[in-house]
């Protein structure tokens, strides 16, 4: 009898400790947001469109924001919560955000991304299965509306190994706990992803194939370049920071080029992909010698100049 009453109790306690785990959001996702108010509806519609009642925590740093980023945030409310700094600084805005999210694993998102709730589950659930310690869904290209030069560009660019393999960052990356503390504070970089990705090994972090997040691309290849000119000048501040961590990078783009120069087809979008590399380069360099302030960041105005205004309110249909 008492043996009985002894498997009960614990069938009882394993039931509690069940019920328990399923308790609360299964991930975090912090936005660190400078003056979004274009994109910012649409990336909190996206994660909150399918999405239960307190199944994700949600911050958004509004970091020296003075447009109507806060206000159409705040709109929204739970389980979207809103921080404010007057200080306008990606990192310190995404530390602020760890120090508020509720749990792990933690999403770290920028305001211009396009993420469905069905993409969040999966990495939330790689990660907390301990798959891998940082995570990402699929990357996609929004090429709508582009230029010829900016679909040939990224046509070669997305058969390059570093768009094919394990890329992580490009707008978004989740970490597990045990990922999380492989490092303190967010590094002050332009391109803190690289910092990211490269902390962790190729069997540490992980692309989830079968989920996805959108990237809006620029419209022009002019604004292509500027972009890419602020990369390169973001990659070479990181290779100056953190000598080691760069050298972890595996790349062979001659041989994935010529692989495809192969292929007469690709020759014209070859040829644009390489001359866009070589302004961008050049551009880089004299950027990072005349740049007064190394961390001020650029960004492409051009692609949310796209966003449709019904995209930019909390209001619009579909919310």
């Amino acid at each position: 009898m008492d043996e009985k009453k002894n498997v009960m109790q614990e069938n009882q306690l394993q039931s509690v400790v069940e019920t328990d785990e399923k308790v609360g959001p299964i991930c975090s996702i912090v936005i660190p947001a400078h003056n979004e108010e274009q994109v910012i509806a649409r990336c909190l519609r996206s994660l909150l469109d399918g999405c239960g009642k307190d199944e994700i925590d949600v911050i958004v740093v509004a970091n020296n924001c003075d447009d109507k980023t806060v206000e159409i945030a705040s709109s929204f409310g739970a389980p979207v919560r809103v921080i404010e700094t007057p200080i306008g600084n990606k990192a310190h805005a995404m530390d602020l955000g760890d120090e508020a999210a509720m749990t792990f694993p933690r999403i770290y998102l920028d305001a211009d991304i396009v993420i469905p709730i069905d993409s969040v589950r999966k990495v939330a659930k790689v990660l907390s299965e301990r798959k891998a310690l940082c995570a990402s869904p699929r990357m996609r290209l929004n090429l709508d509306g582009r230029s010829w030069g900016v679909k040939a560009y990224y046509d070669i660019w997305s058969r390059l190994p570093y768009a094919k393999q394990q890329m992580i960052g490009s707008g978004v990356y989740a970490l597990s706990e045990e990922g999380r503390s492989r490092f303190g504070k967010f590094p002050n970089l332009l391109a803190e992803d690289e910092f990211i990705r490269l902390t962790f090994s190729e069997d540490e972090r992980q692309v989830i194939n079968d989920c996805w997040f959108q990237v809006d691309v620029p419209k022009t290849l002019r604004d292509l370049t500027r972009l890419r000119m602020r990369w390169d000048r973001g990659v070479a501040q990181f290779s100056e920071k953190y000598p080691d961590l760069k050298k972890r990078e595996k790349r062979n783009y001659r041989g994935a080029l010529a692989r495809l120069a192969g292929n007469p087809v690709r020759w014209p979008a070859l040829a644009t992909y390489v001359s866009t590399w070589m302004v961008t380069k050049v551009g880089g360099r004299l950027q990072r010698r005349f740049k007064k302030n190394e961390f001020e960041w650029t960004r492409d105005q051009s692609a949310r100049m796209m966003v449709k205004p019904e995209e930019q309110s909390a209001s619009a249909p579909g919310s």
